[in-house]
Order: C-alpha cells, then structure tokens, then sequence
C-alpha cells in the first residue's frame, strides 16, 4: 500500500532478454500517479501510457491500472566495475568498519594471509580514456611514516612497468579521489576539484587493475569505499556531481545535558 492505493510490480526480463520490463499494476488510487526518472541514469526509461514532462512521468488513475516500463541500458554510462565493499572483502572482523556507504573495504585484509583485490579490468580497456573512482581514508597511525605517500590506491601490479594512483591527502578523513586517464597520464581530482596532472608511463596492456596493492607486498593503510572503474572518461561535471551525491553527512555529537 502506497497513500492508500494498492501498488503491484511484476518484473521481467525485455524483448530478446535485453533491458526490464516492470509491469505495474496500481489501483484505487485518489489521484494522478507520477513517476520521477533519474535523466542521468544508466538506463533510458519509456512507458507504453501516462504523459512525460521531462523526466516525470504522470499517469491518471485510469492509465495507473496496469502500465508498463521499459529500461534500456545506456551505452557508456554505468561503469565498467563497481564495488560497493559492503560485502567486506578479505576481513576476518566480525564489525567491518562504517564506510563512506555502508561498509568500507580494508585492503590486504585483517588477518594473516594478504590478499589482492584485483579489478579483473585490463589496463587495454582504459588506453582509450578511463575513469578510476573511490572514496579513500588514511588510517591515522600511518600519517607520515615512510611509503604512506605511495601507498596506491589503484594499479596495475608491481612489475617494472607497472604504473599507480596514490591520494596526495594526508590526513585521516574520506577524501573523494578521481582519475582520468587518457593518453598516458592522469587529471587527478580530490573531492570533485581537479588537482592537476600526472604522467603514467607505459604500463603492460595486459595487466589487470588492482584496488588498494599493488602485487601483494604493499597495501594502502587505510579504508577504501563506493570503488568504480569506467571505460570512458568522465566529466569534471559528471565527476562533481557524483562527489556532492556521496559525500559523508558531518556526524554531530549532542552535547551533555
């Protein structure tokens, strides 16, 4: 029940399997029904009744009875690799630590054995223009001691072509960090400002891309969180937009009565 109308959804599968079909059925509603589509989402949205205005869909309580969407994936859009964390990879804690979104991924892992989360993306999909994209907290504790600077947070392993992304930031709060690649160097961005450029080198194109190692003798000492890779590069704007939609509500303690 949604404001009094009883709401049924009947997901399925496009014609061919491409794309979702989601069949609604919405009755007894007091009123015109709307719909409010995201325009910068990865899927075209269209509807077989109702009346769009840009990205909003109206329907009248007729039209709500039974309607149907169709959701077509936008070429390009979604990122080639998302890694949300909350399924805390390689942590043997029974209270992952708070991420930026839920859970926040410790690389290397807690326990004894070391392990490497690799992207299973090749560094030969990024020649052409990529995208690298994570939230990044420095653990306290490594604040300034030797090979903190380096620590990457993406690479391409620890052979002697390989290349990484380190956060320039140094202090202990989530940072939004952001790369760029195309044409052998990078546009670094820290919380949604671009920070300049860097030069790559020339890395094995068969190499796949790490998050948070580099091989698996060096980790970054800290927490990674909402990890994407993308096969495109994005926007200063798209980058922006996406840093103001995650950054971390201030928590604000109450004082002691």
């Amino acid at each position: 029940m949604i404001d009094g109308a009883t709401v049924v959804e009947r997901p399925r599968a496009g014609p061919d399997g491409a794309g979702l079909e989601i069949a609604y059925e919405i009755s007894d509603a007091a009123g015109p029904v709307t719909f409010v589509a995201d325009p910068h989402a990865g899927a075209t949205i269209t509807a077989n009744r109702g009346t769009w205005a840009g990205p909003r869909l109206t329907l009248t309580p007729a039209e709500a009875r039974a309607f149907t969407l169709t959701l077509t994936e936008r070429p390009g859009v979604e990122p080639a690799g998302y890694w949300s964390m909350n399924d805390a990879y390689f942590t043997a804690r029974s209270d992952p630590p708070p991420g930026v979104i839920g859970r926040a991924f410790v690389p290397g892992g807690t326990g004894n054995r070391r392990e490497v989360l690799d992207s299973g993306i090749a560094w030969s999909s990024l020649q052409h223009g990529g995208t690298l994209m994570g939230w990044v907290k420095l653990d306290p504790d490594a604040i300034g001691t030797e090979g903190s600077a380096e620590a990457p947070i993406f690479s391409t392993g620890e052979d002697a072509n390989a290349w990484r992304i380190s956060t320039p930031v140094r202090d202990a709060r989530w940072h939004h960090l952001t790369a760029v690649v195309q044409h052998g160097s990078a546009i670094l961005f820290i919380d949604g400002r671009e920070q300049g450029r860097i030069e790559m080198g020339a890395a094995n194109p068969t190499s796949t891309l790490q998050i948070g190692s580099a091989g698996a003798k060096q980790f970054f000492p800290g927490l990674l969180d909402e990890v994407r890779i993308y096969d495109r590069a994005l926007s200063a704007v798209e980058i922006a937009a996406i840093h103001r939609r995650e950054q971390p509500v201030e928590r604000k303690t109450r004082p002691a009565s």
